[in-house]
């Protein structure tokens, strides 16, 4: 693993870690009565949501998030791969 390789994982590391600590809010609203308080956040602290019990977690938007953290982080890092042309082995041999 080269240099930006590593910068890219430890960065993708990173956005994971900030998206799990802060995770999207299932929303208690309805649509045909909107509600005349002032709307609530769509995240909460995790502290709020472990600690305290208070919100619910929306899993399936979590879970989105992270698969599209993985497959961006995944292909940068594939994108990053050194691009060296590598002659086979018998070629080499002959040079």
């Amino acid at each position: 693993m080269n240099k930006k390789q590593k910068i890219v994982l430890w960065i993708g590391i990173i956005i994971f870690v900030l998206v799990s600590l802060n995770p999207p809010q299932k929303s208690h609203r309805t649509p045909l009565r909107p509600s005349r308080r002032r709307a609530s956040r769509d995240n909460a602290p995790i502290v709020n949501v472990v600690v305290i019990g208070a919100g619910d977690v929306d899993g399936a938007k979590l879970l989105s998030h992270w698969l599209i953290i993985i497959v961006l982080t995944g292909g940068l890092i594939y994108t990053f791969k050194d691009r060296k042309d590598k002659k086979p082995k018998a070629e080499q041999k002959n040079n």
